[in-house]
């Protein structure tokens, strides 16, 4: 059967060495055995605290810096060679582009390197500005355009040469409502056409929306995997308050709060058997919750340690 990964990441580990006191150079890891592949058509977001690890992990699937241990492949080429950014695009956590260049010729720069006619440039260059929103904003200079037209700009700088790969480091950072929107539906687009995406955001719904599968990064380790639909699965919990635990066991799982209470976690379908039992049983129902945000809930669970088998080296 043939191979469907396009990113494979073998037991990457990343260690810096800090001068402390005394001139003595302290190691400090920064990944940790990072065992990962991405499908080929996948979105995978790559969520966790600030200094988790996540933009120095894009830097090693970028062949930006070099791991201390382990190694990474796209499309079998090793970062280390040329041929494995042949098909990608990168749009940077905080893009810097020459404040005198205009869109038009910043994108015209991005397209240098591929064999197309003037024509075939312009018809590119125009459907990106046009798909970020900027289209009109194609001959003013950059040093005018706010911070989320710079990030609209990378993003279709990200988009000209029509890569089957875009990794994308925070790409609703400084855009306003409007524009994140219309990020959010760019994205939809391009995996509709089968692109693979990989793209990290502190936007938990944003993640919740796009990705296909969604790692936990957490001090340099993977902590926990979820695909979308165990996701969207459990955001259909309920949770009834009551009283005191019951003593009939049923299709729910029950724990006690901190003010010591009761809470069962159930489905809508469940809700009938659960009000049937606390009747039987005398138990008072004191209320009844729906979480926010199951991605929230599952990833301060896991930062804070108390999603099960936290394991650091989990290979997914």
């Amino acid at each position: 059967m043939a191979n469907t990964d396009l990113i494979r990441i073998t037991a990457l580990c990343k260690d810096l060495h800090i001068q402390g006191k005394n001139l003595i150079r302290k190691k400090t890891p920064v990944l940790r055995d990072i065992h990962l592949s991405i499908a080929r058509g996948e979105v995978l977001g790559i969520i966790g605290l600030n200094g988790a690890g996540k933009t120095t992990l894009v830097k090693h699937i970028l062949g930006l810096t070099r791991p201390s241990s382990g190694n990474v492949t796209i499309a079998g080429f090793s970062t280390d060679q040329p041929e494995s950014r042949r098909n990608l695009g990168y749009l940077p956590e905080n893009a810097y582009y020459s404040e005198h260049l205009t869109p038009d010729e910043l994108l015209s720069f991005g397209l240098s390197h591929q064999n197309f006619s003037r024509r075939i440039q312009k018809e590119r260059i125009m459907a990106c500005l046009e798909s970020t929103g900027i289209a009109h904003m194609a001959h003013k200079r950059l040093r005018t355009f706010s911070k989320g037209m710079v990030q609209r700009t990378g993003l279709a700088l990200a988009m000209v040469t029509d890569p089957d790969l875009l990794i994308l480091d925070e790409p609703m950072s400084g855009l306003d409502p409007l524009g994140r929107k219309m990020v959010l539906d760019l994205m939809l687009d391009l995996k509709k056409k089968g692109k693979t995406i990989l793209f990290c955001s502190h936007i938990l719904n944003d993640v919740e929306r796009m990705a296909d599968r969604i790692i936990i990064l957490h001090e340099g380790c993977i902590r926990k995997t979820v695909s979308r639909s165990e996701v969207l699965g459990s955001s259909s919990l309920l949770h009834v308050v009551i009283s005191r635990q019951p003593t009939t066991s049923g299709s729910f799982e029950v724990e006690a709060t901190e003010n010591g209470l009761y809470r069962i976690h159930c489905q809508p379908e469940n809700l009938m058997e659960i009000m049937r039992i606390c009747e039987q049983e005398a138990i008072s129902v004191l209320g009844l919750e729906k979480p926010a945000s199951s991605l929230e809930q599952l990833f301060s669970d896991t930062i804070s340690g108390t999603s099960a088998n936290p394991a650091s080296g989990m290979r997914i």
